[in-house]
């Protein structure tokens, strides 16, 4: 009896029954977002569109019943979106790589249910990460089968070697990607813990695997993106100095005793602990040498280097053309590429682009009007400038993460 009751109180709060469509559609939107690269039909990108479709589905269900509520400031960012996909240079080329040119929209899509009637589930998010530790030592004791599984639910795995130079990839394309993504992780772990929705051993039970799985992928990526995650701990006043102080040596003690062992027993420590040890030597090779890391950073100069010489962007559909002509009037930039074509790995840069200081205002815009945590929004912006495509749900789920009253 008393668990029926808290569930009508749950239900009177939110106003959305589990029982109801638009709740059933809800459970497996979440399941969507904590699974991003995961698809029962999978296309050729790395975030399968399942997520989004879900959220326009949730939205128009809600449009019809009358009871879509839209803030001012994200109806305000919504239009915006709509202004910049209309700035397509009529006199350039209409070679548009739609995925990138709709995500900005797709995200906008994602954030209006983030911020209206829509609650992290504690048992949900607790259940993802069970799922996605299984499945990691399910690649580690029977890799083939794991794999030929993981194969029919993304796109594809760019990487098998995980006991050599790169790691695992569980139910993602790639380590780097299943790094950032086993960050956000461990940021949501601690945004449920602060709001009273994990007890403490689920919280650091939580913890571990993250931890766990992130070692395992051997990225560069995940390994940088999580010193950065200890870093916004270590000056967060809310909790204790001795416990701050204290749990960040802890970490990075440990890490370092287990990354010596390892190394003494001759294994292959992998692609991120190779990057970290060449730039703790002072060695650029670390990352002039890492194709991924050159590909993001490459792409993320040719767009302000563009918007140098075009303030407004050169409009979508002439984006790849003139980027390739940058590079070749550039001697720093030929000396890295030469030939080959730019890689605008995360889509902010395809965006800036294509519209310049339009779009720096949109993510100034985003910055401003979004009320999540400052580290929230540092590691969402992070995101969608080096890592990933702006329709990653994870960027606009830490943005709507709403701060503890």
């Amino acid at each position: 009896m008393i668990e029926g009751l808290n569930r009508i109180r749950q239900e009177n709060q939110t106003g959305i029954s589990s029982f109801t469509l638009e709740g059933i559609l809800l459970g497996v939107f979440q399941f969507s977002v904590f699974f991003p690269f995961v698809s029962p039909v999978p296309i050729q990108s790395d975030v399968q569109p399942l997520g989004g479709l879900l959220a326009g589905v949730i939205l128009a269900l809600r449009f019809l019943s009358k009871k879509l509520v839209v803030e001012k400031r994200n109806l305000f960012l919504l239009l915006y979106t709509f202004l910049l996909l209309c700035f397509i240079n009529p006199f350039g080329g209409f070679e548009i790589d739609y995925g990138k040119y709709l995500s900005m929209l797709y995200g906008m899509v994602l954030l209006l249910v983030f911020t209206s009637e829509f609650e992290i589930k504690a048992n949900f998010f607790f259940l993802s990460i069970l799922i996605y530790a299984g499945f990691t030592v399910g690649l580690l004791a029977m890799p083939n089968l794991f794999f030929n599984i993981q194969d029919m639910l993304i796109r594809n795995t760019n990487s098998v070697d995980f006991l050599g130079y790169r790691g695992i990839s569980t139910l993602s394309t790639e380590p780097g990607l299943f790094g950032g993504l086993l960050v956000a992780f461990a940021m949501i772990n601690d945004h449920l813990k602060s709001h009273n929705k994990l007890s403490n051993v689920k919280f650091f039970l939580l913890h571990i695997l993250i931890l766990f799985m992130i070692l395992l992928t051997k990225s560069g990526t995940g390994y940088l993106y999580y010193v950065v995650f200890l870093g916004f701990k270590l000056f967060d006043n809310k909790i204790p100095f001795i416990q701050r102080v204290s749990g960040f040596s802890l970490v990075v003690i440990l890490t370092v005793l287990l990354v010596i062992y390892l190394g003494s027993l001759g294994l292959n420590l992998g692609r991120g602990i190779d990057i970290i040890m060449k730039l703790s030597e002072g060695s650029s090779g670390g990352l002039g040498n890492d194709s991924s890391i050159l590909y993001r950073l490459s792409g993320f100069y040719v767009s302000f280097l563009v918007m140098s010489v075009y303030p407004f962007g050169v409009g979508f559909g002439d984006v790849e053309t003139t980027a390739q002509e940058f590079v070749y009037e550039s001697e720093f930039l030929f000396s890295l590429l030469g030939n080959e074509q730019v890689h605008f790995t995360s889509a902010f840069s395809y965006t800036v682009m294509g519209a310049g200081l339009l779009a720096v205002g949109l993510f100034f815009s985003i910055f401003l009007l979004t009320k999540a945590k400052t580290k929230h929004k540092a590691f969402a912006f992070i995101f969608m400038f080096f890592s990933y495509s702006l329709a990653f749900p994870m960027i606009w789920l830490l943005l709507s993460l709403k701060k503890k009253k």
